[in-house]
């Protein structure tokens, strides 16, 4: 989950490229996850500082939400799941309200000798990867095939930390892999988490058949940059280089994944080995991957210490507004975004700053045939811009007052025609008073250079 000083880092950081002081720069932001998964990582040497200045790591506890309100919209239909039983079982897991019933019926699928059949594919989701590699290691040396052995090419600074699969990959025919990137064909063939069975592998092949789909598929190696960004000064723009890159086949085993890595995967069957679960949602999350509770395996029971979920969660989750607030708030924003936008057609200070500097750079031009007479128009222009900024503010000020009007009384015949006039004004002004004797002496200085 996106941590909250993330968060504010991606706010100031829009503010300061766009030049807006608004919230997010301005930014209409929108945000989409599920609560009850994985809360953010704060390290131990980091807690003692963060804690002074966030009340919480979770993204709504960032600073810029003190300056706009977050809107909250909860989608309640669900897609994976159609078992009413699981579907009501989850929420109430989500919702800290499990049942002694609830415990009775999830605890029946507790299995802890459970060795899957030989020919159906289960995936062991569990707490720790040191969990998952060393079930990796054990199912691939029970596969009666030669080993082959991948190697990853590394070039430039790449951190070994953020290596995305193994710098040598272990693979045999029927191991049961993961891919680990999307398909950077722009094919869809595969995706990050798609999992799939080896069904055909030598030294310079794989092919693998999807566990959802009956033909096969010819892996090919994929690239990962690890990519830095730059300030360049001169342009004033932030630009990208590419200062090292790992390439590798985008695979890894699977007869077992972390929880953490299965979040947003969907699986038929999963052997869930929770008992070492240490943060909240865990879980939760193994649970939810699964399409129906009979393709749920338990190594072990769930007792209620495991299935705590955060408070602080819950009371954000209950802070969500009901439909018809939602669509006054809609009506209302909707009013405020026409007014800002519109209301930019009639700033005039960027226009009065740019005829201010044309006015300077004319002044400063002595190679002009035609120096003194530059000066006089370039001033005219200036003058000119000033008295439309004056004629724009105080039009502002009744923009706002119709807006308000508006508001009240849902009539906007009067509005629209009041901005069809101002248009129709300050376009004339602009045209006679602005580009008109720009216009006209451009072409006496063409005339001047050509005699």
């Amino acid at each position: 989950m996106l941590r909250a000083d993330l968060l504010d880092a991606i706010d100031t950081l829009l503010k300061i490229f766009r030049q807006n002081e608004n919230p997010f720069g301005g930014v209409q932001v929108l945000f989409i996850g599920d609560l009850y998964q994985l809360p953010p990582v704060v390290k131990d040497t980091e807690k003692e500082l963060f804690s002074t200045y966030y009340e919480s790591p979770y993204f709504f506890h960032a600073a810029v939400f003190k300056q706009i309100k977050l809107v909250f919209i909860e989608l309640k239909k669900v897609y994976r799941q159609n078992e009413y039983q699981f579907i009501n079982l989850l929420n109430n897991i989500r919702y800290n309200e499990l049942s002694y019933e609830d415990f009775e019926m999830l605890n029946q699928r507790y299995k802890p000798e459970f060795e899957p059949p030989p020919n159906e594919q289960y995936i062991t989701l569990t707490t720790h990867n040191a969990k998952a590699d060393e079930i990796n290691k054990r199912e691939l040396e029970k596969i009666n095939e030669p080993l082959f052995l991948f190697n990853c090419s590394i070039e430039g600074e790449v951190n070994e930390k953020h290596f995305p699969t193994e710098m040598q990959l272990k693979l045999k025919k029927g191991a049961q892999v993961m891919f680990v990137k999307n398909d950077s064909s722009g094919e869809g063939n595969y995706y990050n988490g798609r999992i799939a069975k080896i069904i055909n592998i030598a030294d310079d092949e794989i092919i693998v058949q999807f566990d959802d789909a009956t033909d096969y598929f010819t892996v090919n190696k994929e690239t990962w940059e690890n990519i830095t960004f730059e300030y360049n000064e001169e342009l004033n723009t932030v630009e990208e280089k590419v200062i090292g890159t790992f390439t590798q086949y985008p695979l890894k085993l699977a007869w077992a994944i972390t929880i953490h890595k299965s979040q947003g995967l969907t699986f038929n069957q999963a052997i869930i080995d929770a008992g070492a679960s240490f943060a909240p949602g865990q879980v939760y999350v193994a649970l939810s991957r699964c399409v129906s509770l009979d393709g749920v395996i338990l190594l072990s029971k769930i007792n209620a210490y495991a299935i705590q979920n955060d408070s602080r969660i819950y009371h954000f989750s209950m802070g969500q507004e009901p439909l018809h607030v939602l669509e006054q708030q809609l009506e209302y924003e909707s009013q405020v975004y026409d007014f800002v936008k519109i209301s930019k057609l009639f700033q005039w200070r960027q226009m009065t700053e740019m005829a201010y500097e044309l006015y300077k750079g004319t002044l400063a031009a002595k190679a002009l045939p035609t120096s003194y007479q530059a000066v006089q128009i370039t001033h005219e222009i200036l003058k000119q811009t000033q008295k439309q900024e004056q004629v724009a503010d105080k039009f502002l000020l009744q923009l706002q007052q119709l807006f308000s009007e508006w508001e009240y009384s849902r009539n906007h015949h009067h509005l629209i025609a009041r901005l069809k006039k101002a248009i129709h004004y300050f376009a004339n002004a602009v045209f006679a008073e602005l580009y008109m004797p720009l216009h006209d002496f451009y072409n006496e200085i063409k005339k001047c250079y050509k005699d």
